[in-house]
């Protein structure tokens, strides 16, 4: 009896493991984002909120989970991952992406201008 049940707990425990592993976050992740371009004309508010804590699973523990062994190459295709999220979800709720980056970037290079001229000093 325990030799089957420790033989059902290691086997339950090792496709645990390999679910998260790094090749499978990458594949998921990707999954995910594509499902998302593809759908999200159809999402709701509540909808965009399950994304939107998926993603977060994605982009933080996930990432975090694997960050040591992602390969340069890698941390990029995760980038991109990002930036293909956040362009669908603008688009599933109206908003104009390129705008908000356009923003973003007038806000860093002011935030990096103050620093450089206070490094100066």
């Amino acid at each position: 009896m325990r030799k089957t049940l420790f033989v059902i707990l290691t086997a339950f425990l090792t496709c645990a493991c390999s679910q998260y592993s790094k090749t499978a976050y990458l594949k998921n992740f990707e999954s995910f984002v594509a499902d998302v371009e593809q759908n999200y004309q159809q999402f709701t508010e509540q909808d965009w909120q399950k994304k939107d804590a998926e993603f977060e699973e994605y982009s933080e523990k996930y990432y975090k989970k694997h960050k040591r062994d992602l390969t340069d190459a890698e941390k990029k295709k995760i980038g991109k991952l990002h930036a293909r999220y956040l362009i669908a979800k603008s688009k599933g709720l109206g908003g104009n992406f390129l705008d908000d980056v356009k923003d973003g970037i007038n806000y860093i290079n002011g935030f990096f201008d103050e620093l450089t001229e206070d490094n100066e000093n």
